[in-house]
Protein backbone atom coordinates (compact mmCIF):
# COMPACT_ATOMS: atom_id res chain seq x y z
CA UNK A 1 0.00 0.00 0.00
CA UNK A 2 1.47 3.54 -0.70
CA UNK A 3 0.70 6.22 1.28
CA UNK A 4 0.61 10.09 -0.32
CA UNK A 5 0.99 12.59 2.80
CA UNK A 6 0.79 16.11 2.49
CA UNK A 7 2.07 16.86 6.39
CA UNK A 8 3.64 19.89 7.50
CA UNK A 9 6.46 20.00 10.03
CA UNK A 10 5.71 20.84 13.36
CA UNK A 11 5.56 24.78 14.07
CA UNK A 12 8.47 25.40 17.03
CA UNK A 13 6.05 28.19 18.19
CA UNK A 14 3.23 25.58 19.02
CA UNK A 15 4.79 23.05 21.09
CA UNK A 16 5.34 23.94 24.57
CA UNK A 17 8.54 21.93 25.21
CA UNK A 18 11.13 21.32 22.89
CA UNK A 19 11.21 17.78 23.32
CA UNK A 20 8.28 17.55 21.78
CA UNK A 21 9.09 19.73 18.88
CA UNK A 22 12.20 17.24 18.20
CA UNK A 23 9.81 14.16 18.37
CA UNK A 24 7.71 15.66 16.18
CA UNK A 25 10.30 16.46 14.01
CA UNK A 26 11.17 12.64 13.63
CA UNK A 27 7.80 11.98 12.76
CA UNK A 28 7.57 14.13 10.10
CA UNK A 29 10.53 13.14 8.63
CA UNK A 30 9.27 9.53 8.92
CA UNK A 31 5.92 10.33 6.88
CA UNK A 32 6.86 12.92 4.34
CA UNK A 33 7.33 13.45 0.61
CA UNK A 34 10.34 15.31 1.17
CA UNK A 35 13.04 14.08 -0.18
CA UNK A 36 15.66 13.44 2.55
CA UNK A 37 18.21 15.87 1.21
CA UNK A 38 16.30 18.92 1.35
CA UNK A 39 14.67 18.04 5.08
CA UNK A 40 17.74 20.75 6.42
CA UNK A 41 16.74 23.20 3.65
CA UNK A 42 12.82 22.78 4.62
CA UNK A 43 13.24 22.89 8.39
CA UNK A 44 15.62 25.86 8.51
CA UNK A 45 13.41 27.90 6.92
CA UNK A 46 9.88 26.96 8.41
CA UNK A 47 12.08 28.30 11.77
CA UNK A 48 10.48 31.93 12.90
CA UNK A 49 13.13 34.36 13.17
CA UNK A 50 11.48 35.58 16.65
CA UNK A 51 9.68 32.92 18.90
CA UNK A 52 9.40 32.21 22.80
CA UNK A 53 12.86 30.31 22.16
CA UNK A 54 15.10 32.24 20.77
CA UNK A 55 15.15 35.15 18.30
CA UNK A 56 16.81 35.21 14.81
CA UNK A 57 17.02 31.27 15.24
CA UNK A 58 16.56 31.05 11.49
CA UNK A 59 19.06 33.37 10.59
CA UNK A 60 21.30 32.12 12.97
CA UNK A 61 20.97 28.56 11.05
CA UNK A 62 21.21 29.95 8.07
CA UNK A 63 24.55 31.36 9.12
CA UNK A 64 25.48 28.63 10.71
CA UNK A 65 25.15 25.64 8.70
CA UNK A 66 26.49 26.20 4.96
CA UNK A 67 23.66 25.24 1.74
CA UNK A 68 25.68 22.08 1.22
CA UNK A 69 25.11 21.13 4.69
CA UNK A 70 21.62 21.94 4.77
CA UNK A 71 21.12 19.76 1.46
CA UNK A 72 22.81 16.55 2.59
CA UNK A 73 21.07 13.67 3.98
CA UNK A 74 21.88 14.84 7.09
CA UNK A 75 20.80 17.93 6.60
CA UNK A 76 17.96 17.94 9.21
CA UNK A 77 20.51 16.58 11.54
CA UNK A 78 22.93 18.73 11.64
CA UNK A 79 19.71 21.69 11.84
CA UNK A 80 18.90 19.55 15.42
CA UNK A 81 22.15 19.23 16.52
CA UNK A 82 22.14 22.88 16.35
CA UNK A 83 18.69 24.02 17.48
CA UNK A 84 19.62 21.43 20.43
CA UNK A 85 22.73 23.22 21.50
CA UNK A 86 21.10 26.98 21.41
CA UNK A 87 17.66 25.60 23.32
CA UNK A 88 17.98 22.49 24.60
CA UNK A 89 17.99 22.20 28.49
CA UNK A 90 20.54 20.57 30.29
CA UNK A 91 20.35 17.13 31.77
CA UNK A 92 20.38 18.81 35.36
CA UNK A 93 17.53 21.26 34.71
CA UNK A 94 15.31 18.77 32.86
CA UNK A 95 15.66 16.42 35.85
CA UNK A 96 14.18 19.16 38.17
CA UNK A 97 11.55 20.09 36.08
CA UNK A 98 9.90 16.89 35.35
CA UNK A 99 10.16 16.22 39.63
CA UNK A 100 9.22 19.90 40.06
CA UNK A 101 6.16 19.33 37.42
CA UNK A 102 5.41 15.84 38.79
CA UNK A 103 5.46 17.27 42.36
CA UNK A 104 3.12 20.32 41.65
CA UNK A 105 0.95 18.09 40.14
CA UNK A 106 -2.21 18.54 42.14
CA UNK A 107 -6.17 18.57 41.31
CA UNK A 108 -7.72 21.34 40.28
CA UNK A 109 -11.26 22.56 41.88
CA UNK A 110 -13.07 22.44 38.35
CA UNK A 111 -10.54 19.66 36.67
CA UNK A 112 -12.49 15.88 36.07
CA UNK A 113 -10.88 13.02 38.21
CA UNK A 114 -10.55 11.56 34.76
CA UNK A 115 -8.39 14.29 33.38
CA UNK A 116 -6.47 14.52 36.63
CA UNK A 117 -5.61 10.99 36.41
CA UNK A 118 -4.53 10.84 32.91
CA UNK A 119 -2.29 13.78 33.45
CA UNK A 120 -0.56 12.25 37.00
CA UNK A 121 0.46 8.86 35.16
CA UNK A 122 1.58 11.18 32.04
CA UNK A 123 3.90 12.66 34.70
CA UNK A 124 4.08 9.57 36.74
CA UNK A 125 5.93 7.76 33.51
CA UNK A 126 8.25 10.94 32.69
CA UNK A 127 9.64 10.10 36.50
CA UNK A 128 9.76 6.14 36.24
CA UNK A 129 12.23 7.19 32.90
CA UNK A 130 14.29 9.11 34.76
CA UNK A 131 18.09 7.08 35.75
CA UNK A 132 17.45 6.36 39.61
CA UNK A 133 21.00 8.49 39.99
CA UNK A 134 19.24 11.49 38.57
CA UNK A 135 16.60 10.38 41.39
CA UNK A 136 19.22 10.36 44.05
CA UNK A 137 21.11 13.29 42.58
CA UNK A 138 17.71 15.40 42.66
CA UNK A 139 16.57 13.97 46.10
CA UNK A 140 19.68 15.38 47.45
CA UNK A 141 19.46 18.69 46.20
CA UNK A 142 16.13 19.12 47.65
CA UNK A 143 17.36 18.74 51.13
CA UNK A 144 14.45 20.67 52.75
CA UNK A 145 11.62 18.52 51.77
CA UNK A 146 9.94 17.68 54.74
CA UNK A 147 9.83 13.35 54.68
CA UNK A 148 13.43 12.86 52.63
CA UNK A 149 13.27 9.49 53.34
CA UNK A 150 10.13 8.90 52.60
CA UNK A 151 9.97 10.38 49.33
CA UNK A 152 13.21 8.40 48.33
CA UNK A 153 11.16 5.39 49.05
CA UNK A 154 7.84 6.82 46.97
CA UNK A 155 9.91 6.81 44.18
CA UNK A 156 12.00 3.49 44.19
CA UNK A 157 8.57 1.69 44.78
CA UNK A 158 7.70 4.20 41.61
CA UNK A 159 11.07 2.61 39.52
CA UNK A 160 11.24 -0.81 41.20
CA UNK A 161 7.52 -1.40 40.94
Amino acid sequence: MVYKLNVTPPDLQECKKFEVYKRGLTAWAAVTDVPKEKHGNVIALSLPNKCKSGNDLREQILESLSPEDLSRDDGLEKVLNYLTSELGKDAIDDIIEKWDDFDSCKRGEQQALEDFISEFEIKQKQIRRLKLKDLFFLLQTKKSLVGLHQSLSIVLHWILA
